[in-house]
């Protein structure tokens, strides 16, 4: 199961982003627009952090077994949670398991740096509208995603010898903000908000690694910030 082979796929639809109801095990992709350009049904297979190269079966996920997240159980496991392991190596363990659960295609959705592997069913270029709910819950998901990252973030920033590690996620959220400010909250009220976010992360760098407690106290006030908007 080639994933660059999907990518290609969705390249083709002019696609620049997606809305995803994991609970529901429903995806859509959006143009630069924000038009629906192509849906389908989700499984997830693999989750794979950025932070400390590791991956989790995502049955195995506490989260996604709370909200009845469908899933793919890989049918050969040794353990819950891999260890020690590359992007690269997470994506050809979630292409076997999908393959093997009869997926269409496999999907990396990306979450700044890390990434959640979906096994991709029923998969239509279409169009269609979006519901109020599925608006809603692209907001909250923007939301919520910020609001990990900074906390994700200030943890490892926690450790002054992982500074170094924690200015360079920050480079990556903020490229990852970017990419929301362009295409995902565009027309959204958040928009300006995220702007703003990403002029602090460029400060918070600047500050670092000399300044890592003053840093600290500024991402503990921007998420408090970003929790009130949910």
């Amino acid at each position: 199961m080639n994933l660059e082979k999907f990518r290609e796929l969705l390249d083709s639809l002019a696609v620049k982003s997606y809305g995803i109801n994991l609970a529901g095990g429903k995806i859509h992709w959006t143009d630069a627009a924000g038009t629906v350009v192509a849906h389908a049904d989700v499984k997830a297979v693999i989750s794979w952090a950025a932070t400390n190269n590791s991956a989790m079966w995502a049955y195995a996920i506490g989260q996604f077994q709370d909200a009845e997240v469908p899933v793919v159980k890989p049918e050969i496991l040794n353990s819950e949670q891999i260890g020690n392991i590359l992007d690269v190596q997470a994506a050809e363990f979630a292409a076997k398991a999908a393959e093997a659960a009869g997926a269409e295609y496999l999907y990396r959705a990306a979450n700044g740096a890390n990434g959640l592997y979906l096994a991709v069913y029923n998969f239509k270029a279409e169009s269609y509208e979006l519901s109020p709910d599925e608006i809603l819950r692209k907001r909250k998901s923007s939301i919520g995603y910020i609001i990990q990252m900074i906390g994700s973030i200030s943890e490892i920033l926690n450790n002054k010898r992982r500074v170094d590690e924690a200015s360079k996620l920050l480079q990556h959220f903020s490229d990852a903000l970017n990419q929301q400010i362009e295409f995902v909250l565009k027309g959204d009220d958040l928009k300006e908000e995220a702007a703003k976010l990403q002029k602090s992360i460029a400060a918070w760098v600047g500050m670092l690694p000399d300044q890592r407690k003053d840093v600290l106290a500024f991402m503990k006030q921007a998420a408090s910030k970003w929790q009130r908007m949910i």
